[in-house]
């Protein structure tokens, strides 16, 4: 069975979607005690500045107590935390997990960021023994079927993400960006995509590294760079702070931008989930801060909501064919069955005409040549009936083959 449980922008503002959220290493230490309990097969921990959604394969089709399990893992939730909470199962989490692939789930439409974090959160949990076949396909046919889809879709060609979304609500809100210098707090994929943003608008751009990096760093060309430690020092020198980190703790506080001060109006933009700047940091007379609650609410022109429709519709193509797949595992017994019968059934009838190859051996070889293609022939029948037929109508296919067999 597949279950999901969490939240999102839509059921939670920032300051509860903190409660929720996770670092990687959070989000390891938490799948690695998930998959431990009773019942369960594998687990994706997917935790974005949007969302924190848990997907959970388990035994049978008992559900799973997953609110419990859920507050086991994040000690500070509490009772009245609950009311931000979402639970699918089955089909449901399935079609979710799929308009989160297609970005109909996200801030910005069709976000183009997303599906790399969905890939990023299979992978995490890959590399910390949390997945399992189902997941494994899941997340696949998910992923492989949201690009397929997105590159037919209209809307999505303009390649939204949040980034370009907040940089153009900063513009919306009169603030300047040609010849301003910025600072960018992280070089991460939030923090490089700012960077590139700013540069477009004609910001003049400096990006944070932490000092403790080794190796080469890849800076975003055309950006200038200083050490993480140096970023209060430098903002004296800025109008515009965009800070993008995993950071458990605060980028900017309210003490350290006071100390500052300042003549002209700096502009805090925070894109991180949990906050990386201090809200207390609006307090202070020349300090403006947005959130990613500051970003606006998209209105849709008619032709965007038929293709949010359509979208929909053909994405039930997609949760299709994951039960299609999901059905036909129970099949695969039998198909093997089938297959090795038939092989049986070719070898019985073919004897004659191998029979005419004198040499023992090669009479032999050739024999298990043919039976192999003969099999995978049969195999390769199977499955596409299998992917085409409803589930009852391969069964009785099936049993009529079985029959033929004396099975």
């Amino acid at each position: 069975m597949i279950q999901m449980i969490g939240t999102d922008y839509q059921l939670a503002n920032v300051e509860k979607r903190e409660k929720f959220s996770m670092t990687k290493k959070e989000c390891a230490k938490v799948i690695q005690r998930i998959v431990e309990k009773e019942g369960v097969l594998g687990c994706v921990l997917l935790s974005t500045c949007n969302r924190t959604e848990l997907y959970i394969s388990s035994t049978g089709k008992t559900s799973l107590p997953l609110i419990k399990m859920f507050w086991d893992i994040r000690e500070n939730l509490k009772e009245e935390d609950k009311a931000y909470i979402v639970q699918y199962e089955e089909e449901e989490a399935v079609r979710h997990l799929y308009h989160v692939c297609l970005g109909l789930c996200s801030q910005v439409l069709g976000d183009e960021q997303i599906i790399g974090q969905v890939g990023e959160a299979l992978q995490w949990s890959r590399e910390n023994k949390g997945t399992n076949q189902e997941l494994e396909v899941l997340f696949r046919i998910g992923m492989t079927g949201a690009k397929e889809l997105k590159s037919q879709i209209p809307f999505f060609q303009k390649n939204p993400t949040l980034v370009s979304k907040s940089i153009q609500m900063l513009k919306d809100r009169g603030i300047l960006l040609q010849g301003k210098k910025c600072l960018v707090i992280g070089n991460g994929t939030m923090g490089k995509l700012a960077a590139v943003k700013l540069l477009e608008e004609g910001a003049d751009v400096t990006v944070t590294v932490r000092q403790y990096r080794s190796g080469h760093v890849e800076i975003t060309k055309g950006a200038k760079i200083i050490l993480y430690g140096d970023r209060m020092a430098h903002l004296k020198e800025c109008s515009v702070i965009v800070s993008a980190t995993q950071s458990p703790n605060y980028t900017i506080t309210k003490e350290e931008v006071r100390k500052v001060g300042g003549k002209n109006p700096l502009f805090f933009l925070d894109l991180a989930m949990p906050r990386d700047i201090d809200p207390k940091v609006g307090e202070l007379s020349f300090a403006i801060v947005y959130s990613l609650d500051s970003l606006e609410e998209e209105v849709y022109d008619e032709e965007t909501k038929k293709n949010i429709f359509t979208t929909k519709e053909k994405a039930e193509e997609i949760v299709k064919k994951f039960f299609t797949w999901k059905e036909g595992r129970d099949f695969l017994p039998n198909i093997e069955a089938i297959m090795e019968e038939s092989k049986k059934d070719f070898l019985f009838r073919t004897r004659k005409l191998f029979s005419s190859i004198e040499n023992r051996e090669e009479r032999q070889k050739v024999q298990e040549q043919a039976a192999k293609a003969a099999k995978k022939v049969s195999g390769r029948l199977l499955f596409q009936l299998r992917d085409k037929l409803e589930p009852e109508e391969f069964r009785q296919c099936l049993d009529a083959l079985e029959d033929v067999y004396g099975k």
